[in-house]
Protein backbone atom coordinates (compact mmCIF):
# COMPACT_ATOMS: atom_id res chain seq x y z
CA UNK A 1 0.00 0.00 0.00
CA UNK A 2 1.63 2.96 -0.83
CA UNK A 3 2.57 5.59 2.15
CA UNK A 4 0.24 8.44 2.80
CA UNK A 5 2.07 11.79 1.35
CA UNK A 6 4.36 13.00 3.37
CA UNK A 7 6.51 16.08 3.27
CA UNK A 8 10.41 15.35 3.70
CA UNK A 9 13.91 17.66 3.04
CA UNK A 10 16.31 15.29 2.70
CA UNK A 11 16.42 11.36 1.19
CA UNK A 12 19.07 9.12 2.54
CA UNK A 13 20.34 5.41 1.82
CA UNK A 14 20.57 3.27 4.80
CA UNK A 15 22.01 0.01 2.73
CA UNK A 16 25.50 -0.28 1.05
CA UNK A 17 26.23 2.24 -1.54
CA UNK A 18 26.23 1.56 -5.31
CA UNK A 19 23.43 -1.27 -5.55
CA UNK A 20 22.55 -1.65 -2.22
CA UNK A 21 22.83 -4.64 0.75
CA UNK A 22 22.73 -8.05 -0.78
CA UNK A 23 20.29 -9.48 1.72
CA UNK A 24 20.86 -13.47 2.61
CA UNK A 25 19.58 -13.32 5.80
CA UNK A 26 18.09 -11.39 8.62
CA UNK A 27 19.24 -7.77 8.61
CA UNK A 28 17.88 -4.94 10.35
CA UNK A 29 18.68 -0.88 9.67
CA UNK A 30 18.10 1.89 12.33
CA UNK A 31 15.60 4.37 11.23
CA UNK A 32 17.76 7.61 11.61
CA UNK A 33 16.53 10.34 13.63
CA UNK A 34 13.48 12.53 11.90
CA UNK A 35 12.72 9.73 9.71
CA UNK A 36 9.16 10.13 8.42
CA UNK A 37 9.14 7.95 4.86
CA UNK A 38 11.12 4.50 3.96
CA UNK A 39 11.43 3.10 0.58
CA UNK A 40 12.23 -0.68 0.24
CA UNK A 41 13.49 -1.39 -3.43
CA UNK A 42 14.32 -4.92 -4.01
CA UNK A 43 16.17 -6.18 -7.29
CA UNK A 44 18.78 -8.35 -8.58
CA UNK A 45 16.57 -11.62 -6.97
CA UNK A 46 19.25 -14.26 -6.84
CA UNK A 47 17.36 -17.86 -6.59
CA UNK A 48 15.17 -15.33 -3.71
CA UNK A 49 11.59 -16.08 -4.25
CA UNK A 50 11.06 -12.87 -2.29
CA UNK A 51 11.83 -10.43 0.30
CA UNK A 52 10.59 -10.38 3.70
CA UNK A 53 9.87 -7.00 5.41
CA UNK A 54 9.00 -5.42 8.65
CA UNK A 55 8.57 -1.96 10.34
CA UNK A 56 9.94 -2.86 13.66
CA UNK A 57 8.82 -0.96 17.15
CA UNK A 58 11.24 2.14 18.16
CA UNK A 59 12.60 0.53 21.50
CA UNK A 60 13.06 2.26 24.79
CA UNK A 61 16.85 1.11 25.99
CA UNK A 62 17.27 2.52 29.70
CA UNK A 63 19.97 1.01 31.89
CA UNK A 64 20.64 1.47 35.52
CA UNK A 65 23.49 -0.11 37.52
CA UNK A 66 22.45 0.99 41.36
CA UNK A 67 19.21 -0.86 41.37
CA UNK A 68 17.30 2.38 39.72
CA UNK A 69 18.31 5.02 41.37
CA UNK A 70 20.21 6.74 39.32
CA UNK A 71 19.43 5.25 35.17
CA UNK A 72 21.25 6.31 31.49
CA UNK A 73 18.79 6.70 28.78
CA UNK A 74 20.29 4.54 25.29
CA UNK A 75 17.27 4.83 23.13
CA UNK A 76 18.92 7.06 20.38
CA UNK A 77 22.21 6.13 20.89
CA UNK A 78 20.61 2.07 19.93
CA UNK A 79 18.45 3.41 16.87
CA UNK A 80 20.20 6.44 15.04
CA UNK A 81 22.19 4.41 12.89
CA UNK A 82 25.38 6.21 13.83
CA UNK A 83 28.89 4.52 14.32
CA UNK A 84 30.01 7.46 16.84
CA UNK A 85 27.30 6.98 19.66
CA UNK A 86 26.79 3.30 21.56
CA UNK A 87 24.89 1.51 24.05
CA UNK A 88 28.04 0.88 27.34
CA UNK A 89 27.70 -1.89 29.21
CA UNK A 90 31.19 -1.76 30.67
CA UNK A 91 31.60 -3.51 34.05
CA UNK A 92 27.50 -4.19 33.79
CA UNK A 93 27.62 -6.49 36.77
CA UNK A 94 24.35 -8.79 38.22
CA UNK A 95 21.00 -7.68 38.61
CA UNK A 96 21.89 -9.04 42.85
CA UNK A 97 24.37 -6.00 42.43
CA UNK A 98 21.57 -3.66 40.98
CA UNK A 99 22.26 -4.23 37.29
CA UNK A 100 20.41 -4.55 34.76
CA UNK A 101 19.02 -3.04 30.89
CA UNK A 102 15.75 -2.82 30.54
CA UNK A 103 14.05 -2.52 27.04
CA UNK A 104 10.33 -1.45 26.55
CA UNK A 105 8.44 -1.23 23.11
CA UNK A 106 4.37 0.11 22.47
CA UNK A 107 4.00 -3.24 20.77
CA UNK A 108 5.78 -6.80 21.56
CA UNK A 109 8.51 -7.96 20.07
CA UNK A 110 9.98 -11.54 19.47
CA UNK A 111 13.68 -10.14 20.10
CA UNK A 112 16.70 -7.94 19.77
CA UNK A 113 19.03 -7.51 16.98
CA UNK A 114 22.35 -6.66 18.83
CA UNK A 115 25.59 -5.10 16.79
CA UNK A 116 28.54 -5.81 19.50
CA UNK A 117 31.26 -3.11 18.56
CA UNK A 118 33.47 -3.50 21.75
CA UNK A 119 32.96 -7.65 22.78
CA UNK A 120 32.86 -8.98 26.08
CA UNK A 121 35.75 -10.92 27.14
CA UNK A 122 34.47 -12.48 30.05
CA UNK A 123 32.18 -15.48 30.74
CA UNK A 124 28.44 -14.44 31.33
CA UNK A 125 25.49 -15.65 30.82
CA UNK A 126 22.20 -13.12 29.59
CA UNK A 127 18.50 -13.89 30.84
CA UNK A 128 15.64 -12.26 29.51
CA UNK A 129 12.80 -11.71 31.53
CA UNK A 130 9.17 -10.02 30.56
CA UNK A 131 6.36 -8.45 32.68
CA UNK A 132 3.62 -10.57 33.20
CA UNK A 133 1.70 -8.29 35.30
CA UNK A 134 2.93 -9.12 38.30
CA UNK A 135 6.51 -10.21 38.04
CA UNK A 136 9.61 -10.86 36.07
CA UNK A 137 9.18 -14.26 34.25
CA UNK A 138 12.17 -15.62 32.08
CA UNK A 139 11.39 -15.58 28.35
CA UNK A 140 14.08 -18.89 28.16
CA UNK A 141 15.64 -16.56 25.14
CA UNK A 142 18.04 -17.76 23.01
CA UNK A 143 21.33 -15.78 23.36
CA UNK A 144 23.52 -15.53 19.43
CA UNK A 145 25.82 -12.95 20.83
CA UNK A 146 27.42 -15.67 22.64
CA UNK A 147 30.76 -16.87 21.90
CA UNK A 148 32.63 -19.31 24.37
CA UNK A 149 30.33 -18.58 27.45
CA UNK A 150 30.85 -14.93 26.79
CA UNK A 151 27.33 -12.96 26.51
CA UNK A 152 27.78 -9.59 23.84
CA UNK A 153 30.37 -11.65 22.83
CA UNK A 154 29.83 -11.03 19.10
CA UNK A 155 26.80 -9.50 16.46
CA UNK A 156 24.16 -11.81 17.35
CA UNK A 157 20.11 -11.47 17.71
CA UNK A 158 18.48 -12.50 21.16
CA UNK A 159 15.05 -14.07 20.37
CA UNK A 160 12.17 -15.55 22.48
CA UNK A 161 8.79 -16.86 21.77
CA UNK A 162 6.66 -13.86 22.52
CA UNK A 163 4.94 -14.44 25.70
CA UNK A 164 0.91 -14.44 25.75
CA UNK A 165 1.10 -13.35 29.17
CA UNK A 166 3.34 -10.82 28.47
CA UNK A 167 1.67 -7.46 29.98
CA UNK A 168 2.68 -3.65 29.29
CA UNK A 169 2.72 -1.70 31.58
CA UNK A 170 4.84 1.52 32.96
CA UNK A 171 8.49 0.80 34.37
CA UNK A 172 8.29 3.04 37.21
CA UNK A 173 5.01 1.51 38.64
CA UNK A 174 6.61 -2.33 37.78
CA UNK A 175 9.96 -1.25 39.82
CA UNK A 176 8.05 0.88 42.58
CA UNK A 177 5.72 -1.99 43.00
CA UNK A 178 7.21 -4.69 45.97
CA UNK A 179 4.67 -6.99 44.74
CA UNK A 180 6.75 -7.38 41.47
CA UNK A 181 9.80 -7.76 43.09
CA UNK A 182 10.71 -4.10 42.55
CA UNK A 183 12.25 -1.59 44.98
CA UNK A 184 9.84 0.92 46.69
CA UNK A 185 13.57 3.32 46.56
CA UNK A 186 13.69 3.16 43.15
CA UNK A 187 13.74 6.45 41.43
CA UNK A 188 11.78 7.60 38.01
CA UNK A 189 13.20 6.60 35.19
CA UNK A 190 13.50 8.48 31.94
CA UNK A 191 10.45 9.68 30.13
CA UNK A 192 10.25 5.69 29.05
CA UNK A 193 9.89 4.85 32.25
CA UNK A 194 6.11 6.63 32.38
CA UNK A 195 4.69 4.93 29.14
CA UNK A 196 2.99 1.74 28.88
CA UNK A 197 5.56 -0.20 27.11
CA UNK A 198 5.87 -4.34 26.33
CA UNK A 199 9.01 -4.82 28.91
CA UNK A 200 12.08 -7.02 28.89
CA UNK A 201 14.62 -6.98 31.36
CA UNK A 202 18.29 -8.00 30.95
CA UNK A 203 20.49 -9.58 33.40
CA UNK A 204 24.21 -11.16 33.37
CA UNK A 205 25.46 -13.99 34.99
CA UNK A 206 28.57 -12.35 35.58
CA UNK A 207 29.77 -9.33 35.36
CA UNK A 208 31.07 -8.35 31.92
CA UNK A 209 34.63 -6.66 31.15
CA UNK A 210 35.34 -3.06 31.67
CA UNK A 211 34.88 -2.50 27.81
CA UNK A 212 31.79 -3.60 25.97
CA UNK A 213 30.08 -1.53 24.31
CA UNK A 214 26.84 -1.76 21.26
CA UNK A 215 26.87 -0.03 17.98
CA UNK A 216 22.82 -0.91 17.80
CA UNK A 217 20.42 -2.74 19.41
CA UNK A 218 17.05 -3.30 16.94
CA UNK A 219 13.72 -4.70 17.75
CA UNK A 220 12.52 -8.03 15.76
CA UNK A 221 9.34 -7.84 14.92
CA UNK A 222 6.27 -9.58 16.90
CA UNK A 223 5.10 -11.58 14.49
CA UNK A 224 7.17 -13.33 10.91
CA UNK A 225 4.30 -13.06 8.79
CA UNK A 226 6.30 -10.55 6.76
CA UNK A 227 4.58 -8.67 4.75
CA UNK A 228 6.18 -9.65 1.05
CA UNK A 229 8.26 -8.09 -2.10
CA UNK A 230 8.81 -10.35 -5.20
CA UNK A 231 10.39 -9.82 -8.69
CA UNK A 232 7.37 -7.95 -9.87
CA UNK A 233 6.03 -5.61 -7.04
CA UNK A 234 9.72 -5.07 -6.31
CA UNK A 235 9.26 -1.68 -4.36
CA UNK A 236 7.08 -0.36 -1.51
CA UNK A 237 6.73 3.50 0.12
CA UNK A 238 5.68 3.22 3.68
CA UNK A 239 4.94 5.98 5.86
CA UNK A 240 7.40 5.87 9.27
CA UNK A 241 7.49 8.45 11.92
CA UNK A 242 10.97 8.36 13.81
CA UNK A 243 9.82 7.17 17.38
CA UNK A 244 6.75 5.23 16.45
CA UNK A 245 9.42 2.75 14.52
CA UNK A 246 12.93 2.33 15.44
CA UNK A 247 14.06 0.07 12.40
CA UNK A 248 13.26 -1.92 9.29
CA UNK A 249 13.66 -5.64 9.29
CA UNK A 250 14.65 -7.94 5.71
CA UNK A 251 14.62 -10.88 5.56
CA UNK A 252 14.84 -13.61 2.72
CA UNK A 253 14.61 -18.02 3.21
CA UNK A 254 16.54 -18.45 0.60
CA UNK A 255 18.71 -16.67 -2.34
CA UNK A 256 20.02 -13.27 -2.33
CA UNK A 257 18.00 -10.60 -3.49
CA UNK A 258 20.12 -6.67 -3.55
CA UNK A 259 17.88 -4.14 -1.87
CA UNK A 260 17.81 -0.30 -1.75
CA UNK A 261 16.28 1.19 1.51
CA UNK A 262 15.88 4.98 1.56
CA UNK A 263 14.21 7.14 3.90
CA UNK A 264 13.09 10.78 4.15
CA UNK A 265 12.72 12.80 6.61
CA UNK A 266 14.14 15.93 8.18
CA UNK A 267 17.21 15.02 9.90
CA UNK A 268 19.39 16.15 12.82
Amino acid sequence: MPARQVRVQELRSLTAANGGTAVTGLVTFGLLPGTQYVKIHSRAFSTAVGLQYALNPYLAVLKTADGGATWTDYSSAAQDEDAATHVDLSSLSTLANGDAVYIGAATAFRGLDVDVDGANGNSSVLTASYWNGSAWVDTSDTDGTISSGKTMGQDGTITWSVPSAWSAGSLNNILQNLAGGGSSTAAAAPQYGYQDLFWVRLEVGAALDSAVTLDSIHALAGSTAYAELTAGDDVVELAANYGEFGAVELTVTTGTVNTVVTVGGKFV
